[in-house]
């Protein structure tokens, strides 16, 4: 069947062992946890799995796990680099391996220019068979695509959709209203999938939805079936959640909640530091008072 990026998409953590070698042992438990959970799709290596923290053979073998053990459940392979040879490289590896689609972050750190951005991703797109998501993460990259572009973008054939994660829900339909007929667009933003799916998104590529799949499946199921005060009670349950996350160190407290609800997710790679006592007690009065541990 051919993929169509629709759906609740979990982007999964990447365990790391005290070492921060990769666990891959805890990775592979991980993934089929995801796959009986019911997800939509599989989204190896992007920001929640640390990607820029991981050289490239790990992201590569990161990819080759998650296809080794997702049970035909789509497998998106994050393969965004600063330089388009290097995302090029990754995302054939990728086609290779037997993921169904290849994701890429903009390019990041210098400024970029809109004809260099459309090269890339064209480049990329002509490259390989496989479909290829545009990934917007304005936030950490210092790129907001522009609207224009994007539309352009869409007409490409091997371009099928686009994540986005700017948090701004304006910008997102209009992306939608630009391309939206050409192109699925998902929502990255965990506080905001059931307002984006109110404005047209097919699904979404979340932290959330893998560190608390059914949640976020019962908010994407809820809102096919019309059940729109249930989708808003969920959305608020996931942001006073989120909330809580960013009261610690980036991933570390997702990755302490995973391991506390009997998913061992290891540690973050350093500067993404850990927890101190204090924090870690709050986290965990936290997550008892939502009662998910």
């Amino acid at each position: 069947m051919a993929f169509e990026l629709k759906g609740v998409n979990a982007a999964f953590t990447t365990p790391f062992k005290e070492d921060e070698s990769l666990d891959e042992e805890a990775l592979r438990r991980d993934i089929q946890y995801l796959v009986e959970s019911g997800v939509h799709g599989l989204v190896a290596c992007s920001t929640p799995g640390e990607m820029v923290l991981m050289s490239e053979e790990e992201r590569k073998r990161v990819i080759q796990i998650t296809v080794e053990e997702s049970k035909g459940v789509p497998v998106i392979a994050e393969v965004g680099c600063a330089r388009t040879k290097d995302t090029i490289e990754l995302a054939k590896f990728a086609e290779d391996v037997g993921a169904s689609a290849a994701m890429a972050i903009t390019p990041w750190f210098f400024p970029q220019h809109p004809r260099g951005l459309r090269m890339h991703y064209e480049m990329l797109a002509d490259s390989i068979d496989i479909p290829v998501i545009i990934y917007n993460l304005p936030k950490y990259t210092g790129v907001k695509l522009d609207p224009s572009l994007v539309d352009v973008l869409a007409f490409h054939p091997n371009i099928c959709g686009f994540k986005d994660t700017s948090g701004d829900l304006v910008y997102f339909q209009e992306l939608i209203e630009k391309a939206g007929d050409r192109i699925n667009f998902v929502c990255g933003a965990d506080e905001l999938i059931f307002p984006a799916l109110c404005v047209g998104a097919t699904g979404c590529i979340a932290a959330m939805a893998a560190c608390l799949p059914h949640m976020v499946l019962d908010l994407y199921n809820s809102f096919l079936k019309k059940d729109y005060e249930r989708c808003r009670q969920i959305q608020l349950n996931l942001v006073r959640l989120k909330n809580e996350f960013r009261k610690v160190p980036y991933l570390y407290g997702q990755k302490l909640v995973q391991t506390w609800m009997g998913r061992p997710s290891g540690q973050t790679r350093m500067p993404l530091g850990p927890i101190t006592g204090v924090e870690r007690v709050l986290l965990r009065k936290g997550m008892k008072k939502a009662g998910l541990i």
